[in-house]
């Protein structure tokens, strides 16, 4: 049994908009309606007992919010353009900063929302209480990523393939 406490309230009590530590607690490789390779990130809101969601959509039009992601989580990227492999198991733990808004979803309920993965010190010029918030330990330290070897391969999806709705390109 599982129980829990109704309110009478309109507001569900969100941090308010502005530039977060976050800290990836889930990472699931996915395939978007359109047929892109996806990352579905779970985030947890670094001090807040909170979290978000967000998507890493693997198509041309979204790149650039990948390569933030990764600048922003140390990730490093090559100096050269170039095609660049990147696991589900590089995201985990990974503490990055973004800016979060408050966004109203379809079924009419405001929820946190990545508007945009920014540098730590992007982060502390806009929420400067930043700078007295540790990283988890349990956070990696930065990784190189490294120059895709070989073909992509293909791999064969089984009945377990989750398809996801959201391949919006930013």
């Amino acid at each position: 049994m599982a129980r829990f406490r109704t309110s009478t309230s309109t507001t569900n009590s969100l941090p308010p908009s502005g530039a977060y530590m976050l800290q990836v607690i889930d990472c699931t490789e996915t395939v978007s309606t359109n047929g892109s390779d996806m990352f579905g990130l779970k985030f947890a809101i670094i001090p807040h007992d909170r979290y978000v969601y967000d998507f890493l959509v693997f198509n041309p039009n979204s790149f650039w919010v990948i390569a933030d992601f990764c600048r922003s989580s140390g990730l490093e990227l090559p100096e050269k353009a170039m095609d660049i492999d990147i696991y589900p198991n590089d995201c985990m733990l990974r503490v990055c900063y973004a800016k979060l808004v408050h966004e109203v979803g379809k079924d009419g309920k405001t929820r946190l929302s990545v508007e945009r993965y920014i540098s730590r010190r992007q982060a502390l010029g806009i929420n400067p209480a930043l700078a007295q918030i540790s990283a988890p330990e349990n956070a990696p330290p930065p990784k190189k990523l490294q120059k895709a070897v070989g073909p992509l391969a293909v791999i064969t999806t089984s009945q377990d393939t989750e398809v996801e709705q959201d391949d919006t390109p930013f």
